[in-house]
């Protein structure tokens, strides 16, 4: 019940704003786009266990994993990717609270959490069915427990972050750098501070061995697949577009 009534605020505008993306999910749920075409249909393949099609360097594969139950369900897969986005929206609205409250007053981060969750909602519904709220809730959630490191650290933060960084490399491959990036700075923090997170810097790095664990294997896959070492292949596709040599094609 403690639990309850600390995060009654956050809770309650979660709630307001999945019944809001709930109540116009019938206007906007057949918006489609090239990018959306993409992650349904590797999803697919996933559902059907086409792995060898399935697994690409271009798209991140988080999406597509939680689309793939849509085809095992027998349900319309672009529904089922706007019904995801809403309850990512609402993830996205208690998060900011979380954030906010750490140095604002309750009713700064309850405003901050509705405007964002709102926002959020809208683009769940009218914006492509895309992974790029997935990354952002994720992305909050690295910085909340990225905060804790610094302030409490502890083996059970350390982990968590290391796995959500894991989880936002598969969301979008530029995840990889994002993760690295903050953990560097924490790890420079900490040492500025003269002292290591979690009780000894061995503790700080089990958060990039879970990061890696859940990372590496699927880099050497992809590795296998291409023949040489990938993280992701679509800077190189994008420069090839919009570079200097592009054709425009």
């Amino acid at each position: 019940m403690r639990v309850l009534s600390k995060f009654k605020i956050p809770i309650l505008i979660s709630a307001g704003v999945f019944v809001f993306g709930m109540a116009l999910l019938p206007l906007y749920r057949y918006g489609i786009t090239p990018d959306a075409t993409s992650y349904i249909t590797i999803a697919q393949k996933y559902s059907e266990a086409d792995l060898s099609h399935a697994i690409n360097g271009y798209w991140g594969p988080l999406f597509s994993w939680m689309l793939a139950p849509a085809f095992w369900l027998e349900v319309d897969p672009m529904l089922f990717g706007r019904l995801l986005l809403i309850l990512v929206a609402s993830g996205i609205a208690f998060t900011t609270y979380t954030l906010l409250r750490v140095s604002t007053s309750k009713k700064v981060a309850a405003f901050g959490s509705a405007f964002a969750g709102f926002v959020a909602a809208s683009w769940a519904l009218y914006g492509p069915l895309t992974p790029d709220l997935i990354f952002v809730f994720l992305l909050l959630l690295l910085v909340i427990f990225g905060t804790r490191l610094i302030n409490k650290p502890s083996l059970k933060n350390n982990l968590v972050f290391g796995i959500l960084g894991g989880v936002l490399y598969f969301a979008k491959p530029v995840g990889f750098f994002v993760f690295i990036g903050g953990w560097m700075v924490i790890l420079f923090r900490a040492k500025g501070k003269k002292r290591s997170l979690g009780g000894s810097i061995k503790t700080f790095w089990m958060s990039l061995v879970a990061f890696l664990a859940l990372a590496l294997p699927f880099i050497g896959v992809l590795t296998l697949k291409y023949e040489r070492v990938v993280i992701s292949t679509s800077s190189a596709y994008n420069l090839s577009l919009v570079g200097p040599n592009s054709t425009g094609h």
